[in-house]
């Protein structure tokens, strides 16, 4: 159980740097595509209205973006959740099979000694009876 605990905590632990990396190219595209826009405006080939509103939408996407890889980073790290709780019960399982053969070996083991032992008690007890 503590490996399956380790490694759930490696799970989500390499969650956060992978989807971390995923906010800061989003936000790098909204940057170069916001630099563009401003080259365009500076050049004369699109108006202010026409920067003004390509902007909104860089941003909007770029909110939208992040919400996004916001949404895929908690269900990463449900998953990680999901699968150590699949695991623990999946070697809960296992132990609780195995015991259960430990128990019925025992169990029958231990009648056969009894059995054993009764007879070899019963045939000590009743020789001097003149049987």
């Amino acid at each position: 159980m503590t490996t399956i605990n380790a490694s759930n905590a490696t799970c989500k632990g390499s969650v956060p740097a992978t989807f971390a990396a995923l906010r800061t190219a989003a936000k790098a595209a909204a940057d170069k595509s916001l630099a563009g826009l401003s080259t365009l405006l500076s050049s004369g080939k699109i108006n202010q209205s026409t920067y003004n509103i390509l902007s909104v939408f860089i941003y909007v996407n770029l909110a939208v973006t992040i919400q996004a890889i916001n949404a895929l980073e908690k269900a990463e790290t449900s998953a990680c959740d999901a699968r150590q709780t699949a695991e623990l019960a999946a070697a809960a399982a296992a132990r609780d099979a195995d015991l259960a053969k430990i128990n019925a070996s025992y169990n029958a083991v231990l009648a056969d000694a009894t059995a054993k032992l009764n007879a070899a008690t019963a045939s000590c007890h009743n020789q001097g009876s003149g049987k």
